[in-house]
């Protein structure tokens, strides 16, 4: 059987979701035709993780730059593609909601012999305007998929509830993560007070950072802040210019972006805490890997850290920087959390039994199609 998978949409860096559509994409590699169509990027990324499949490559760029020229290249690339050697039948998967993944698979779906099944990950916030209008036409679209997939249960209700998707429509698997690969890592001999590790951009509360981290060196002069992670929209550079204005060069070390997933493991299990200012969480996979690696969360009050992190987490409300730097330093005093609680929770999130449900909802799926 063919399947086609969209990681047309990928930018650069390793999203929640990007990981999510890696770990089904390796485990059906194995057993169908798979063609993955992204970018040239994207195919780095899918060989590295020695994914076997087809690629059609829809852009060539080695770093990502204006995301609207970038998507419209895909698209353009991808529906001349399709017109010059459709594809019959089979799956089409689509690794999120952006359009450059949501509209070929919508056209692909026109077919009565093709299932398409779609991943959701987040709702985005009207203030976020561009970003909102256009996921809102992803939405409609996205109405009519055979199988759309969410990271949590809220997510999953609010499509429900507030989209006017269907009941059956919908299903929720949360994201998996490889805890026998970190259970393998060694800390890393650089040490960290604390780590952020995400997606360079305002609404991960990156600028939150600083006026935290400079309420907890008040009372710990010597604390370091490692920040990982891939810059958005020329964020680094200005998170640079006002490190550089507060004088924390020595305080908060911008590592940027670590391709290896065990270079970042081992750096969060040479830390004590891991800071998550985010304004919007889908999921909150980070949370998770960090839970995983022995370490302490710290995390503003979102919805879907609530659903799943509650009990291993400590939140703060959502942009109260004076009660986030006051939890770190509870951290730092030796207040540490449970974590054979922790442990047990993330046990929940392991990558292979994550993968099998997937396969499940595919597998029935394809016999209701049928």
């Amino acid at each position: 059987m063919r399947i086609v998978g969209f990681l047309n949409a990928y930018s650069q860096g390793l999203s929640g979701g990007d990981a999510c559509f890696l770990n089904i994409a390796k485990e059906i590699g194995l057993k169908e035709d798979l063609v993955i169509v992204t970018s040239k990027m994207g195919r780095e990324l899918c060989e590295d993780r020695a994914i076997k499949a087809k690629f059609i490559v829809t852009s060539r760029e080695t770093k990502f730059g204006n995301v609207y020229f970038i998507y419209l290249e895909r698209l353009l690339k991808t529906f001349l593609f399709l017109r010059s050697r459709p594809f019959k039948d089979g799956v089409v998967y689509a690794s999120s909601d952006f359009l450059p993944d949501v509209l070929p698979a919508w056209l692909l779906r026109k077919s009565k012999h093709r299932l398409w099944i779609q991943k959701i990950f987040h709702i985005v916030p009207p203030e976020r305007i561009i970003s909102y209008l256009f996921q809102k036409v992803s939405l409609f679209l996205i109405k009519s998929a055979d199988l759309i997939i969410t990271d949590n249960q809220g997510l999953k209700e609010e499509l429900i509830g507030r989209h006017g998707f269907f009941t059956g429509q919908v299903e929720f698997i949360s994201p998996g993560i490889d805890l026998k690969k970190i259970a393998t890592i060694t800390p890393s001999k650089e040490r960290y007070e604390g780590i952020f590790v995400g997606q360079l951009r305002k609404s991960k509360g990156v600028f939150d950072l600083i006026p935290i981290w400079k309420k907890v060196i008040k009372v710990r002069p010597a604390a370091k802040l490692a920040v990982i992670g891939k810059d958005v929209g020329g964020t680094e550079k200005i998170l640079r210019m006002i490190i550089q204005k507060e004088k924390l060069e020595k305080h908060i070390i911008i590592l940027g972006f670590l391709p290896k997933n065990e270079d970042v493991y081992a750096l969060m299990k040479a830390s004590k805490v891991l800071l998550l200012p985010s304004y919007e969480e889908g999921f909150g996979m980070v949370a998770a890997e960090a839970l995983s690696c022995g370490i302490k969360v710290v995390a503003y009050r979102l919805p879907a850290l609530e659903e799943n992190f509650k009990s291993v987490v400590k939140m703060v409300g959502v942009g109260d920087v004076d009660a986030f730097a006051g939890e770190l330093l509870k951290v730092f005093k030796g207040n540490r959390p449970n974590l054979n609680n922790a442990k047990l929770l993330v046990n929940r999130f392991d990558k292979i039994d994550v993968i099998n449900k997937e396969l499940t909802l595919i597998k029935n799926a394809l016999k209701s199609a049928r």
